[in-house]
């Protein structure tokens, strides 16, 4: 590695094909806005300057994210559980609980040995 890095760049991100620019600031990042804004003006005037935001701010919307997803999870859980406990209960009624089961595995046996002998 003979070339040096300046303090505050990081070259492990890939460049992204919009432009996006992530400094990183020591102090409060808010007072420096209009500088940067100004510097990339004197660059290229062309260049608009949109979306600025902290790291914190982005991380949060990433964490909004996910935890409205976790939410949306839960609850489709808790549907498929409440769904699935009504559908158990609507088969055990129908069979007529337990008495029911005795009833109809001997009515099934019944109409087997009927086919099969007669009786």
């Amino acid at each position: 590695m003979s070339e040096r890095r300046r303090p505050g760049t990081s070259q492990r991100k890939p460049p992204d094909p919009h432009g996006s620019v992530i400094l990183k600031t020591a102090t409060d990042p808010a007072p420096l806005v209009q500088a940067i804004r100004e510097e990339i003006t004197s660059i290229d005037t062309d260049q608009p300057v949109m979306q600025v935001r902290t790291m914190t701010d982005v991380v949060d919307s990433q964490v909004a994210t996910f935890s409205a997803m976790r939410g949306l999870l839960v609850i489709f859980g808790a549907l498929a559980l409440v769904l699935a406990t009504i559908g158990i209960y609507g088969v055990h009624v129908l069979l007529g609980g337990p008495e029911g089961y005795a009833r109809s595995a001997y009515t099934s046996h019944s109409a087997l040995m009927w086919d099969r002998y007669g009786v």
